[in-house]
């Protein structure tokens, strides 16, 4: 609310569950100091629904964070044993850097990307064997990212990742049962 009152945004991102004022509460608010800012509400919720579009579309798999690497490296050998080209994206920097270095140190080539529009151009321009993908990504979330990738590489594997596992216990329940590939 401060910086909406200090700063003329083109657009607000904004989350349901936040802590002192949700967000529907902050949006109410919002629309009478700046009635012109368009915005975009969020929540980890609809992120369920996601999951499974995604496994039935074909996704690899799916990790929580904290991410069990040996789960991960597991999953990349499965997927490609003869050593594999890998995107990370995430916005955390600090997980892109763990990622990246026990990938590498698994003998893994690895590429960064810190957000789904990156992640897609990337995945243009090289023939990633593996996409580890964070669910909850800025603008173009995880599943959008996965679903704009498949456009130009449908044979990627892809792994998704999220540290909102207790929203989403119902599918992870459904997909422990699932044959993953």
């Amino acid at each position: 609310m401060e910086l909406a009152e200090k700063e003329p945004f083109d657009l607000v991102l904004m989350d349901i569950k936040m802590p002192v004022m949700n967000g529907v509460e902050t949006f109410k608010k919002l629309k009478k100091v700046a009635p012109e800012i368009p915005v975009i509400m969020m929540s980890a919720f609809a992120l369920e629904g996601l999951i499974k579009d995604a496994i039935r579309e074909g996704a690899f798999g799916f990790l929580k964070k904290p991410i069990n690497f040996d789960r991960l490296l597991e999953l990349i050998e499965k997927s490609s044993p003869n050593g594999a080209l890998v995107l990370v994206v995430d916005d955390d920097p600090d997980m892109c850097d763990n990622l990246n270095d026990i990938l590498v140190a698994n003998k893994f080539q690895v590429e960064v990307a810190f957000d789904g529009y990156s992640a897609v151009q990337l995945a243009k321009e090289s023939a990633f064997d593996v996409i580890v993908l964070d669910l909850k990504l800025p603008v173009l979330n995880g599943f959008e990212t996965f679903q704009a990738i498949r456009e130009y590489r449908p044979d990627v594997m892809v792994i998704f990742i999220t540290g909102l596992i207790d929203n989403m216990q119902n599918t992870i329940e459904q997909m422990s049962s699932m044959d993953i590939r």
